[in-house]
């Protein structure tokens, strides 16, 4: 995993995921490079989020996340859905994908796909027994 693990234990050993307010934006590069040597970021994009901006940022971010993935998952396409768990897995290896400009590009073009790809009206069926009810 090319030193990946090292990072990972100094991380936690250290106690920098465990900070309620992290250190700030691009910052895991200055505080992680004294602990393992050379090192830009902590090859995850989750424990990125957890150095940068603590615990209390990396909950806004699970929050924001889920509801997106709801967002995305109630809208009857299983595509959009696909590809989103794709990145957030991508994400436990090179947290690279997700900059701050890309998570926004992200955000805003998932809650603008109604007007790219207009949901399709669901008949629905009523029960038996009312069909019944209106029949006698």
């Amino acid at each position: 995993l090319t030193g990946r693990v090292k990072i990972w234990s100094a991380i936690f050993d250290n106690g920098l995921a465990t900070t309620p307010f992290g250190y700030g934006f691009e910052a895991a590069r200055f505080v992680i490079t004294p602990l393992v040597g050379r090192s830009y970021h902590s090859h995850n994009l989750y424990l990125n989020i957890l150095v940068e901006n603590g615990v209390i940022g990396f909950l806004f971010f699970a929050v924001l996340v889920g509801s997106w993935l709801w967002r995305l998952a109630t809208y009857g396409s299983t595509l959009p859905v696909l590809l989103c768990a794709y990145a957030l897995l991508l994400g436990m290896s090179n947290p690279g994908l997700f900059t701050k400009q890309t998570m926004m590009l992200v955000f805003i073009l998932s809650y603008m796909l109604p007007l790219f790809y207009p949901r399709q009206p669901q008949t629905v069926k009523p029960p038996r027994a009312a069909l019944r009810n209106v029949a006698a």
